[in-house]
């Protein structure tokens, strides 16, 4: 996904009247170290449930998600400013 991020950004540089944002949503491996393995996964997905809570009461005109696998943090984010791209659907 970093190298899908990084064309994205290169094909938007042209356009200076946006103002691009990354905003990555997953704690840090530091700190779900901290965590047995166990509750990783859980912890994982609970940060990002409530950073993507916090960041759609910004003031932005488009959210992205890169990764279709976190997809389930759209119902948090205003439908009507949500793009989500999936990728290596071929399989359905």
């Amino acid at each position: 996904m970093q190298r899908y991020l990084t064309l994205l950004r290169e094909s938007l540089a042209d356009f200076t009247d946006l103002d691009i944002k990354t905003v990555d949503l997953a704690p840090a491996l530091q700190t779900l170290k901290k965590y047995h393995s166990k509750f990783r996964t859980l912890r994982h997905h609970a940060g990002n449930l409530w950073h993507s809570f916090l960041h759609s009461k910004s003031r932005c005109d488009l959210f992205h998600i890169l990764d279709g696998s976190y997809a389930y943090i759209a119902k948090f984010l205003p439908p009507e400013k949500t793009v989500i791209t999936t990728h290596d659907i071929i399989p359905y």
